[in-house]
C-alpha cells in the first residue's frame, strides 16, 4: 500500500459508484485527507492586494505599504496559493531543505489549475531560479521541481548569480539589503519585449526577490508581470 508523503500512514483510494459507473480513473493521492486538510488554501480569503497575504480588509498590508515607500514605482500584485503556516513550513523543510523530491508533487492540481488561467491569458511562466550554492546542495531547483511535477511548461529566463549565503539563513533586515541577483539569460536578452510574464516561486516572505526579478523583466521590455508562490 502506497504510504502519505507526510505522515507516512497508509493511503486508501475511495472508490465511488459514480466512479465505477463512468470508468473513471483512481487518482492515487500523494498525501492523506488529514494532513492535505492541514494546508491553509487561500482561495476565497482576505488578502492583501499586492502580496497576497491574509489580512482582516482589502487594502495593502504594512510590509507592502513599506515598500511603496522604498520603490514608490514597484507595482505589487502577487498571488499565493496557501498560508504559511505551521504545516506549510515543515513541508518545505522535508521537500527543500530535506531534500525530499517527490514532496513536490503534492500541489500539482493547484499550480496547474491556475497557471491554466494564466497561459490562456498569453503569460509566459518563468521560475524564480536558485542560486548555484542551493542547486548543488539540494541537487534540484525547487520551483521547477513543483512546475515539472504539475506538467507545466515554463521558460528559464533569469539566472540567480548571487554567492551570498542562501535566503533562509538571512533574517528579514538582511533579505531587505539583498542585492540584486538576477540577469537575464543570454538566449533571452531582447526577446521579452511586449511579453506577458508570470514569476513563480515557492515562498513569498519579504518580498525583495520577487521585486528585483519583476524589475529586471520590465526593464527588459516585458509590457505585463505578474508573480505567484506556492506561499505566502
Amino acid at each position: 500500500m502506497k504510504k502519505c508523503l507526510m505522515c507516512q500512514e497508509g493511503l486508501n483510494e475511495l472508490i465511488t459508484l459514480r466512479k465505477i459507473l463512468f470508468f473513471i480513473k483512481l487518482q492515487q493521492e500523494s498525501i492523506c485527507k488529514d494532513c492535505r486538510d492541514k494546508f491553509n488554501p487561500l482561495t476565497n480569503q482576505i488578502v492583501c492586494q499586492g502580496c497576497g497575504r491574509i489580512s482582516f480588509e482589502k487594502g495593502y498590508c504594512n510590509d507592502c505599504i513599506n515598500w511603496k515607500k522604498i520603490e514608490p514605482t514597484a507595482t505589487l500584485n502577487h498571488q499565493s496559493l496557501f498560508e504559511y503556516n505551521d504545516w506549510m513550513k515543515e513541508w518545505i523543510e522535508g521537500f527543500k531543505f530535506k531534500g525530499n523530491y517527490q514532496l513536490g508533487c503534492v500541489f500539482s492540481e493547484e499550480l496547474k489549475k491556475f497557471i491554466y488561467l494564466k497561459k490562456q491569458q498569453g503569460f509566459l511562466v518563468a521560475p524564480i531560479p536558485s542560486s548555484q550554492h542551493s542547486y548543488a546542495n539540494r541537487g534540484f531547483n525547487q520551483v521547477e521541481a513543483l512546475l515539472d511535477f504539475a506538467k507545466v511548461t515554463y521558460q528559464s529566463i533569469l539566472l540567480n548569480e548571487s554567492q551570498e549565503m542562501k535566503q533562509s539563513s538571512k533574517n528579514r533586515q538582511e533579505r531587505l539589503l539583498l542585492k540584486q541577483p538576477f540577469s537575464i539569460k543570454k538566449e533571452w536578452q531582447g526577446k521579452l519585449e511586449g511579453k506577458s510574464i508570470l514569476l513563480v516561486d515557492d515562498v513569498y516572505t519579504t518580498g525583495r526577490t520577487i521585486l528585483y526579478a519583476k524589475k529586471l523583466i520590465e526593464d527588459s521590455g516585458a509590457s505585463l508581470v505578474r508573480s505567484v508562490s506556492l506561499a505566502r
